[in-house]
């Protein structure tokens, strides 16, 4: 029941109990394991490292990791002394039963039977999670780490492995995340080749875009279904003026400051503000594939944009464009928009930002 596994430049022995296999016999004990062990220390080596890095951004913020893997991982993670575990289970019974807490969210084991993207968001906010891509499957891992990013707190880690032996497809999962609020660590992260890490930038910031982008642009026309549908007004601005900024950008939700410009346009304040860029999912039967940008300014009263400018600076990014059941649900999501970008422009990384469209 004791092995020796060498790599190119690390010696691990142990038990294979350590690592959650049981061979029936030492004759198995001595050839077929040899794959999940690898695999599993693997998977040991991109928990230490994203609970480390995790921790170091957490300020104290309690740790809570959104499992959508296997046992091993609870076992793991309870062996480095996380608790807060929140386990995602087709079966009630693939995983131990948790703690049946008043709540239903307490920092205790947990398990959720069903889909991870049926997971309610009072079960959140999560610093951590860990996703087995052969558990979910191909067609699985987008919904999956969609739900994670939605669900993180910012500076959390996402660690994807594979439990069945084959190589990580980095390019797939790079390629699957390349519109959302998730950032690929390199090889470099020290997980070598079984496993990646993925992180929400701290503050929401864009990935891989190094400062706020600042826009001008003509108010125009929009389908008012902002304000008569949705009680949420926003001002249209006209794509062709801001193009060449805005296309390398992933149709998803925004967050900064704007400033209405022009005579009798407003008092020229600089106000919070969300904005969405893209085609209007929910709404595209109606109107069409055609791409808005629309901007929500906080604590704005007035509803006169048409005919003036508005002066924008992005600052972070929320989420990808989602396609919603239908209206409630795109207006709570929308109602947590605003809530999420408040927060984050109160924060000393962008709070003093506002002053740059004060030019």
């Amino acid at each position: 029941g004791e092995f020796i596994l060498m790599r190119a430049s690390q010696t691990y022995t142990g038990r294979f109990e350590t690592y959650g296999i049981r061979p029936a016999s030492r004759r198995a004990s001595r050839r077929a394991p040899r794959c999940r062990v690898t695999q599993h220390l693997a998977l040991k080596r991109a928990l230490d490292v994203a609970l480390g890095a995790t921790e170091s951004v957490a300020l104290g913020a309690p740790m809570r990791i959104l499992n959508v893997s296997s046992g091993l991982t609870i076992d793991l993670l309870r062996g480095m002394g996380v608790e807060d575990v929140l386990s995602v289970v087709a079966d009630p019974e693939a995983v131990a039963s948790g703690a049946h807490t008043p709540m239903g969210n307490d920092a205790a084991p947990r398990t959720w039977v069903g889909d991870v993207t049926s997971v309610p968001p009072y079960m959140g906010p999560f610093s951590m999670a860990v996703i087995d891509q052969d558990r979910v499957g191909n067609d699985g891992l987008r919904p999956a780490l969609l739900k994670a990013s939605l669900m993180m707190r910012p500076g959390g880690h996402v660690v994807v492995y594979t439990s069945e032996g084959r190589a990580m497809n980095r390019d797939g999962v790079e390629n699957v995340v390349r519109d959302m609020c998730l950032e690929v660590l390199g090889e470099g992260a020290g997980v070598g080749e079984d496993a990646m890490i993925l992180r929400v930038p701290e503050n929401f910031a864009i990935p891989n875009v190094t400062s706020p982008i600042f826009l001008e642009a003509e108010v125009v026309a929009g389908y008012g279904r902002g304000s008569k549908q949705l009680g949420v007004p926003t001002a249209n601005l006209k794509p062709a003026d801001v193009r060449a900024k805005t296309s390398p950008l992933p149709h998803g939700v925004y967050f900064g400051f704007a400033r209405l410009l022009g005579e009798g346009k407003g008092d020229g304040a600089v106000r919070k503000m969300v904005m969405n860029i893209g085609k209007r999912p929910t709404f595209v039967k109606e109107n069409g594939p055609e791409e808005s940008i629309e901007v929500h300014l906080m604590d704005y009263e007035g509803c006169d944009f048409y005919g003036g400018r508005l002066a924008v600076v992005i600052c972070g990014f929320l989420r990808p464009e989602i396609k919603f059941d239908g209206l409630d649900a795109l207006l709570n999501r929308i109602k947590t928009d605003i809530g999420m970008a408040r927060s984050q422009l109160d924060s000393e990384r962008w709070s003093q930002i506002g002053a740059g469209v004060a030019r």
